[in-house]
């Protein structure tokens, strides 16, 4: 009421613009942005903070031209290399002192201690700087941009990296660029673990569709070591999502489930996170099938090896857990289980992990259940060894 512009300039704007304006910050970026001429049409594609952001950039930066963007650089790597939010004059103004001048009266930064020192006016304008005039996507995705450990700069440039990582995956419908740059972030295991933190969490919320992961798990069948370094950082990001936001978007991760199982070995214990993690929630038939899919290829799998330690037990739980979604199929792998030989040097362990699911069988294929019942109860244990009773 009391700004008929701006009221005027979000009629016409995205529910989701509306709702940032009414940040105080965002009400103030709007308003300068109104004031500067924008006519209401102009807010009618902007829907996040980033494009926010950026209408402010072009407007309050990039139409000073080289020397705004030249200053800025300067500031907001000052501010990196210092580990604090402020830069001195002598650092900003390099040869072109007017141009702190011209971005104060813009609003852009202010100064500080009686002149001596530099700001931005809020420190997401620093955070969306830093994206612009500090990370090239380009080098995020060929790899040649690299965040070490040892300068320790996540704390200040993750909430930049979250800039540069939404415009790469909004450039690009297949999202192989994006998947590109967090594959070769994520698996740098001397990379800054708050930028590898934050490229989990973003790999974790950004997919919405099956496709959206589709290049990951391509990536991940080809047997690409850092893919399956990056799932499983992802896989760990996205079950804490999944406890924060428990109607979280499952489709992506239960189609990469059913994509990889044509080469789960690479990544079989991260594949057993996540099916653990899905099977337990409420999803439509669709994504049960596609996680059936993906746990007997999994017990497939266990059963190859000589020494499986306990992924075959978790896979049978899994399979067991699916077992509508293919039941043929299902009691084809659970047969396997009473095999002489490995009956013999496994069944201790694989046996008691199918019976506790037989309720879930019998209620589909009673036959199969009795089989379990006749192999179960007619084998004994001949093996002797020494064990601890205890003190």
């Amino acid at each position: 009421d009391a700004a008929p512009a701006l009221d005027c300039a979000l009629k016409n704007s995205p529910s989701t613009l509306r709702d940032l304006a009414s940040v105080p910050f965002n009400t103030r970026l709007l308003s300068d942005l109104v004031k500067a001429g924008l006519v209401a049409t102009d807010f009618s594609h902007v829907s996040s903070q980033a494009q926010l952001l950026q209408l402010y950039w072009s407007s309050r930066i990039e139409h000073h031209g080289n020397r705004a963007r030249s200053c800025i650089s300067r500031i907001a790597r000052a501010m990196v290399s210092s580990r604090e939010l402020r830069a001195s004059i002598e650092d900003a103004e390099g040869v072109d002192p007017e141009i702190i001048d011209i971005l104060t009266s813009e609003g852009v930064i202010i100064l500080v201690e009686n002149g001596r020192w530099i700001q931005f006016r809020h420190h997401l304008l620093f955070d969306y700087a830093a994206a612009r005039v500090l990370i090239d996507p380009t080098a995020l995705i060929d790899g040649s941009l690299r965040f070490p450990k040892g300068q320790a700069q996540g704390l200040m440039l993750a909430p930049a990296l979250s800039f540069v990582l939404r415009e790469i995956w909004e450039s690009d419908e297949n999202r192989s660029l994006f998947w590109s740059a967090a594959v070769k972030i994520l698996a740098d295991k001397e990379g800054d673990p708050v930028i590898r933190g934050v490229t989990g969490r973003i790999c974790a919320e950004y997919p919405k569709e099956v496709a959206d992961t589709a290049i990951l798990a391509m990536m991940i069948v080809a047997n690409d070591a850092n893919a399956a370094q990056a799932f499983s950082h992802t896989c760990g990001a996205f079950a804490v999502r999944l406890e924060d936001y428990p109607n979280a978007t499952t489709a992506p991760w239960t189609g990469l489930l059913k994509d990889i199982s044509e080469n789960i070995e690479p990544v079989a214990g991260t594949a057993r996170f996540l099916l653990f993690n899905l099977v337990k929630l409420d999803l439509d038939q669709n994504e049960r099938d596609l996680l059936g899919i993906a746990a007997r290829a999994l017990l497939r799998h266990a059963l190859t090896l000589s020494a499986p330690q306990n992924l075959a037990v978790s896979a049978i739980d899994l399979v067991a857990e699916t077992f509508t979604t293919d039941p043929r199929e299902s009691g084809k792998l659970f047969s396997g289980i009473f095999e002489p030989q490995r009956l013999k040097t496994r069944g201790w362990e694989e046996v008691p992990a199918l019976c506790r699911k037989i309720e879930n069988i019998a209620s589909v294929d009673p036959d199969l259940a009795i089989v379990v019942y006749r192999e179960t109860f007619g084998f004994s244990v001949t093996e002797e060894r020494e064990t601890r009773m205890g003190d």
